[in-house]
């Protein structure tokens, strides 16, 4: 797996269920905050408290659309205008008193577009929405709010931002004051879910009493879905931040401290460190993070490893409030984008021949600890209770030390191979996996003799659920002519997986010239064969299998393009397929052939190119995948039953 490089920087008022101080005498260390001497709107200005009541007042509203509940909807709407007049007034004289103090004109003008123009449009709509309003004002009201959405979402990105004022003593001991470059700020978003909340209703309503009005809707609701989403190959912190919630995350970073700059009794200790560069905070989140080193490392100086900090950050964030709100304006333009409405959809029926599966993942954090993770889903892609299938842990450490391989593999019988950069081949059984338990047998080296020859070298190292070890063994050469390549695929079966002594048996050839592809790996026993996935540069995925009974390797064939957009794919077997875009989300697909991928004649004859039928792909919660140092299909604990 191909680790991203990571910006270090976040903390949050909002998640104290996460955050913690250390004692600077039990270890931790003193951190000074870089925003004690601004004097900020997060501590000068009431927002938190005012994002808070908007958060309270759109889940109230979001929640009685997805009832089907219209009418309580506009209720709670009418009922909370004077609450929104009322606060959006106390933030103006505070910031008023602020304007006159420091004479911070530009932030008094983004808080007047806030105010005067958009919250009071807004709480206007909000009163017309409780009057009863027939079929064409409803599409008045809802066209409105949409502009009002635009306007702030969109078009104004200078609304966003807030000048803070730096504060520092004189020569002569007096205070002087200095505005700072404006900043990322989230002061109109209240505004913004109000417009939402009356935006929705009036949507639903029109839709409702004139369905032929739905597709006028269809490309505003687009552009709103889109500005509130996290686009697939955004990657933080390499990419700039573009959308509104891609704003919010690239203000949260958790940032690794070592406490002692050298190896203590085989071991680094960091301090992770939470900066919100939006309520302008700095904490320390949790009890630090240990790595644990092999050997004694004596002199060893402690170096964070690669996106250390990373799942504490996503945690802090999906526990943010504003972005949870953030979340819900999303689905509330997916759910009229969809289906013209807030309600939820009926459960659907169980399908004819549908049948639940819970394919297995072992993860390794970047401080070497191994989670194992399970997920409970059918092959129409949804949880085996109907809702949204989500990966599920103990959150147990199975393992500890895993940071130290090149490649891991789980084949058959809960046996690991863990391969080191000099090749070296250790092998693990995993004792207790159902319980999460931490026993382990091995290791045992069952490496393979080294490769001497110039140029050659394993270009990947796989297993498919069996008994044995794939490797692709590239051989690039010249002979005094063009340089050439070329790649021997073959596979290595174990003389004894249940005890790992023994070693690898005679290798198994299975193609002496395999094309060049971006990625292989397992697909799962099938049968008496194995299944083969490859992944061509240009994001083609082919099937393969090999027979060893009479000896028969079947394929390409290719069942489905566009696998580019993500950054590493794996399967569990079964026909399930997961592929992990660059932002760290995951994609589940379901190949319904994919015992024996196959088109029909009339297919053939229109000239398709792709032999899979697929479903997906569907969206695995909640984890965001680049917080792991490796991710590693378990094919012997993956398994598929009737429901």
């Amino acid at each position: 797996m191909t680790l991203l490089p990571r910006r270090r920087i976040i903390p949050n008022s909002w998640s104290s269920s996460f955050l913690s101080r250390l004692e600077t005498n039990d270890g931790g260390i003193k951190m000074g905050n870089e925003f004690d001497d601004l004097e900020k709107i997060a501590g000068e200005v009431p927002y938190v408290e005012y994002i808070f009541k908007a958060y309270k007042i759109f889940s109230a509203v979001y929640d009685f659309g997805k009832q089907s509940e219209e009418q309580k909807a506009i209720e709670k709407l009418g009922e909370e205008i004077e609450t929104l007049k009322a606060q959006m007034a106390s933030i103006n004289d505070r910031v008023n008193e602020l304007t006159q103090k420091f004479a911070q004109e530009q932030n008094k003008s983004r808080f007047n577009r806030i105010n005067f123009i958009h919250g009071i449009a807004v709480t206007d709509l909000a009163f017309q929405l409780t009057q009863e309003p027939d079929t064409n004002e409803l599409a008045i009201i809802a066209n409105r709010a949409a502009l009002v959405i635009s306007a702030i979402l969109i078009e104004d990105e200078d609304i966003w931002l807030w000048s803070d004022t730096r504060k520092k003593l004189s020569p002569n001991g007096q205070d002087e004051y200095s505005l700072i470059p404006p900043q990322f700020m989230l002061l109109p978003l209240g505004v913004l879910a109000w417009a939402v909340a009356v935006f929705a209703t009036s949507v639903t309503r029109h839709i409702s009493e004139a369905p032929t009005s739905r597709p006028s809707y269809t490309v505003r609701l687009k552009k709103f879905r889109d500005a509130l989403s996290i686009r697939d190959d955004w990657s933080d912190p390499v990419d700039s931040p573009k959308t509104l919630p891609e704003k919010v995350r690239a203000g949260i970073t958790v940032v690794p401290k070592p406490v002692d700059d050298w190896a203590v009794n085989g071991h680094c200790r960091f301090a992770l460190e939470c900066i919100n560069r939006i309520d302008r905070t700095v904490t320390v989140v949790g009890n630090g993070v240990d790595i644990y080193l092999e050997g004694p490392h004596p002199y060893q100086l402690c170096m964070a490893p690669a996106n250390l900090g990373i799942n504490e950050e996503y945690a802090i964030e999906a526990d943010y409030q504003p972005i949870q709100l953030i979340e819900m304006l999303r689905d509330t333009m997916v759910r009229l984008l969809t289906r013209g409405t807030l309600a939820d959809p009926p459960p659907d029926p169980p399908f004819p021949g549908e049948t639940a599966l819970s394919p297995t993942v072992y993860a390794v954090r970047p401080n070497g600890d191994m989670v194992r993770y399970e997920c409970r889903l059918t092959t129409h892609l949804r949880g085996t209770d109907g809702s949204i299938p989500t990966w599920k842990t103990t959150n147990k450490v199975v393992g500890r030390q895993w940071n130290s391989f090149w490649r891991i593999a789980a084949a058959t019988q809960d046996v690991f191979f863990a391969v080191r950069d000099d090749n070296t081949i250790l092998w693990y059984r995993h004792n207790d996996p159902v319980n999460d338990g931490s026993d382990w047998s091995g290791p045992e080296d069952v490496s393979l003799p080294a490769i001497d020859q110039i140029g050659t070298f394993v270009e990947h190292c796989f297993t498919s659920g069996d008994h044995g070890l794939y490797q692709i063994v590239k051989q690039i050469y010249s002979g005094g002519g063009p340089i050439q390549v070329n790649q021997t695929f073959r596979f290595l079966p174990h003389n004894n997986l249940a005890t790992g002594t023994g070693g690898f048996g005679k290798r198994i050839l299975l193609d002496s010239s395999w094309g060049d592809y971006e990625s292989v790996f397992g697909g799962g026993p099938n049968g008496a064969g194995t299944i083969l996935y490859a992944l061509s540069e240009n994001g083609e995925l082919f099937w393969h299998q090999w027979d060893l009974d009479p000896f028969k390797l079947m394929g390409p064939r290719m069942i489905a393009s566009g696998f580019e957009k993500y950054r590493e794919v794996f399967s569990t077997g079964y026909g399930m397929i997961f592929g992990i875009h660059p932002n760290g989300s995951m994609d589940a697909w379901y190949l319904e052939n994919w015992r024996d991928p196959e088109r029909s004649h009339i297919e053939i004859a229109l000239g398709f190119k792709e032999y899979g039928n697929w479903k997906g792909p569907v969206r695995l919660g909640p984890l965001n995948w680049n917080g792991f140092g490796h991710i590693i299909p378990n094919f012997g604990t993956s398994t598929t039953s009737d429901l």
